[in-house]
């Protein structure tokens, strides 16, 4: 009886691609983004321990979230945490490019039963000329004391434009900032737009969130 042996083979990274189950080594390509994943992580600093803001209001908007992006709803979920003891918003905004698709693709079978139904409203996101409007009017934010603004693709130059409306706005003390896409970008990048951030904000406090490609 003769066994047939092989060289060993070298042991396959393990990396993102594998989650309980054993996967092909990512491709160059992939690779590339898994690097450019880990400069943005270095960037962050290690969580520390949150502390709740006194002044979240009761009236939250969200922006710049895809309606057809599960995300959508999830944030929609999370505002309306019925377990929560931090997040008391009894005002839900949605500012979206389209209220009919967003009514129909962010509202979950569970709306009903949450309560959010009897919070949640929709704003049509149309500037002055017709044009999809990246950030909510001054009218719009009336009222509302906290936002919830979604950047994409890593598209910082979005940034001035919510920090100057959130300025003007006298209602609004908070301000997350969530940059999908930001594997996309470098540790200058990301200093520079919390550098404006400093520099900038006076009248509200903010979060500036950064992640990579999340669908």
């Amino acid at each position: 009886h003769h066994t047939h042996s092989t060289a060993p083979q070298p042991p396959k990274a393990l990396n993102a691609y594998q989650i309980g189950f054993e996967i092909d080594a990512p491709t160059p390509e992939q690779q590339d983004s898994l690097d450019a994943l880990e400069q943005v992580r270095k960037f962050i600093p290690n969580p520390t321990p949150v502390v709740q803001r006194p002044d979240l209001g009761t009236s939250v908007l969200i922006s710049g979230f895809n309606p057809q992006d599960p995300s959508s709803s999830m944030a929609l979920d999370f505002l309306n945490n019925e377990d929560s003891t931090h997040l008391l918003f009894t005002r839900v905004i949605a500012h979206v490019e389209d209220v009919k698709l967003a009514k129909k693709r962010m509202i979950g079978r569970n709306a009903r039963y949450t309560g959010l139904l009897d919070k949640l409203s929709f704003l049509e996101a149309a500037g002055d000329d017709g044009s999809v409007a990246a950030v909510p009017s001054l009218e719009e934010l009336e009222g509302v004391s906290s936002w919830v603004a979604h950047v994409g693709d890593g598209d910082l130059s979005k940034l001035n434009a919510i920090v100057e409306m959130a300025e003007a706005a006298p209602s609004v003390k908070n301000v997350s900032i969530l940059i999908s896409g930001a594997q996309s970008l470098g540790d200058i990048a990301l200093r520079e737009a919390e550098d404006m951030l400093k520099s900038k904000t006076t009248t509200f406090a903010y979060t500036l969130l950064a992640v990579g490609e999340w669908n």
